[in-house]
């Protein structure tokens, strides 16, 4: 598959996120949504919306470039899917077992190379300094 930028905001969100995480080594997060209570993590229940990291102010960074803070993020969602939203932490190896159980797209090194150049320049578009590239 040959990934567009669109392609970041219906479903590779975490491929995306992968990739700018490895740039920049920002903490990445996965938003949920469910109709009951907040759950405590992917094992436990809920539907994952999007994976995104947080920068060093604290505001949520995707494809879109810069957005709002985690907390003001979960409010957006719940006002858009009339469902209660929470943030989880979540590392690569969660990602890659996310992928395993189908709960997120599958993707290739292709996909992931793509995206560390679509990520850079958001990156460069938002005027981030990133350094050297953090370790896969």
């Amino acid at each position: 598959m040959h990934l567009h930028r669109i392609d970041y905001m219906r479903g590779m969100c975490h491929v995306f996120a992968l990739a700018a995480q490895r740039h920049t080594g920002w903490e990445m997060m996965a938003a949920m949504v469910n109709e009951g209570a907040k759950g405590e993590t992917f094992r436990g229940y809920g539907d994952i919306v999007h994976v995104f990291l947080v920068d060093p102010d604290g505001e949520r960074f995707d494809v879109l470039g810069k957005g709002e803070t985690p907390e003001d993020y979960e409010e957006v969602l719940e006002s858009q899917t009339g469902k209660t939203a929470w943030m989880i932490d979540i590392d690569e190896a969660g990602i890659a077992e996310l992928v395993r159980m189908g709960w997120l797209r599958e993707y290739d090194e292709g996909d992931l190379a793509r995206a560390m150049d679509d990520s850079m320049e958001v990156l460069q578009d938002e005027e981030y300094e990133i350094g050297e590239a953090a370790a896969p």
